[in-house]
């Protein structure tokens, strides 16, 4: 198998070895590298605090006792001097034993520890500190490595410490050979860790790519697998949804196909039948010819109407559509388009009482709203129903213009409630009275919803429906 070195696996796992690279850098850095400087920190560090402890002690009967202990403890050589260079007491790791300089009762001066051959360039370098205190390392003749040597004058007496640096090289050894192997170990299970870590995060990905493959060769019924992360379940819910959505499009698009081939093929046929009879028949009888005539201009409405809807739609859908803001007088506005449907009740018996409060202004596009009432009443007479009747009503509720138009038709399923504003979506149950285009109720949706008007539907089966909106009046 090819190896993508952009893939997530590969990358994780780069990055993973080289925290394990740095990681064990820094280790040989601070363990080879910097141990002598640390060591020999260490060792200043220790011999002020004891040089501390003994200016402090300097002038108590505590002296010898707590030159003893802290010598010992710290495997230090301590010389305390007056600031003649007189040894007052000394003492090391292995004990004391040196008197007092003077005192009769200690051991004679030639038993007594001599002081160190550089005891005097040690009080020149003294004498020159400004903060009467002095560190540094020298070379001794008889010993391989390094002398640390710390001294501080105190007022009556000088303090003088001195402690090997013990070399460090057979440590540093031992622990670079230690390291070879711990690093040689490290690595190995790094790289297999690392291996194993990016196999596992990487993995759900790869499953996910290939179920969106799969989804973007049309298979909606894909399920997208979440492992034990909270953002691949995220993201595979995510796509889930996605799946659900795009199947429900895919649908629709099928029924949009379905309904619009219904709608186009119904008036075409006529068209078509209707010119051959006018061809054929009744070309040379006025009668049947103006009666044919008549049908065809009507079907040739129908698919005008049909289209126009279509382009209304996706012309609204686009969000390219600026709305011509007035402030519109609705109650003149719904007036007018309930005159459109008189001959309704004149030739077909339908019964519209409307309840319209005069003067009630609103700011909207005058065409648009024209669109709504005209769709929403078109939709109420589509389904009336046998009774054949329709209330619509406008009215001031105080927080704002309600509008209301009820039908007496079949009613709508509560489940199927919030789909109706779907395009070409059609309620199962309901029985037309009148030929639409599904179209109506979307256009509507989109209308109102760029008026920033709220807008909804109540039904119950057999109770029919009642349709309404409501705007913010302009005082």
């Amino acid at each position: 198998m090819k190896l993508n070195r952009r893939g997530l696996g590969v990358k994780l796992w780069l990055y993973f070895v080289l925290l394990a690279a740095v990681v064990l850098g820094l280790i040989w850095l601070l363990q080879i590298v910097f141990l002598s400087y640390f060591y020999e920190g260490m060792k200043v560090h220790k011999i002020e605090k004891a040089a501390g402890i003994i200016s402090q002690a300097v002038d108590t009967e505590a002296l010898e006792s707590t030159i003893d202990y802290l010598a010992y403890k710290n495997s230090i050589l301590v010389y305390v001097t007056d600031l003649d260079g007189e040894l007052i007491y000394s003492s090391d790791e292995h004990g004391s034993g040196l008197a007092k300089a003077g005192d009769k009762s200690s051991p004679s001066r030639s038993s007594q520890r001599e002081l160190p051959d550089e005891y005097d360039k040690f009080l020149e370098l003294l004498a020159k500190s400004d903060e009467g205190e002095v560190s540094y390392t020298i070379n001794q003749s008889n010993f391989t490595g390094r002398t640390l040597i710390y001294g501080r004058q105190l007022p009556e007496a000088v303090i003088y410490i001195s402690t090997p640096l013990e070399p460090l090289d057979s440590t540093t050894n031992i622990l670079a050979t230690q390291l070879i192997i711990v690093t040689a170990i490290a690595l190995v299970l790094c790289f297999g860790i690392a291996f194993f870590l990016a196999r596992k995060f990487s993995r759900p990905i790869t499953q996910l790519t290939k179920s969106a493959g799969a989804l973007a060769e049309g298979n909606y019924s894909v399920q997208f697998e979440a492992d034990n992360y909270t953002e691949i379940e995220e993201l595979a819910a995510t796509l889930n949804h996605t799946a659900r959505e795009l199947s429900k499009v895919e649908n629709l698009r099928r029924e949009l196909i379905a309904n619009v081939s219904h709608d186009l093929r119904t008036p075409l046929t006529m068209i078509k039948g209707y010119t051959e009879m006018i061809r054929e028949f009744s070309g040379d009888d006025p009668v049947k010819r103006e009666r044919h005539l008549e049908v065809i201009q009507e079907e040739t409405e129908r698919l005008e109407k049909l289209v126009n809807d279509m382009l209304t739609l996706s012309v609204l859908q686009s969000g390219n559509v600026m709305l011509d803001r007035t402030t519109l007088n609705l109650s003149e506005c719904l007036t007018a388009i309930l005159k459109r449907f008189e001959v309704l009740s004149e030739h077909e018996a339908f019964q519209i009482r409307a309840e319209i409060q005069p003067e009630l202004m609103v700011s909207a596009d005058r065409m648009r709203m024209e669109q709504v009432f005209y769709n929403l009443l078109g939709n109420a007479v589509n389904y009336a129903g046998e009774e054949k009747q329709i209330d619509v009503r406008l009215t001031d509720t105080g927080e704002g213009v309600l509008f209301e138009v009820q039908d007496y038709g079949d009613g709508i399923e509560e489940e199927e409630l919030a789909h109706i504003w779907d395009r070409y979506y059609k309620a199962n149950n309901q029985t037309r009275t009148k030929v639409g285009t599904g179209i109506g109720l979307s256009i509507v949706k989109n209308i109102l919803q760029m008026h920033e008007a709220g807008y909804g539907v109540d039904s119950k089966p057999g109770e029919g429906c009642r349709f309404w909106f409501m705007m913010r009046r302009e005082v």
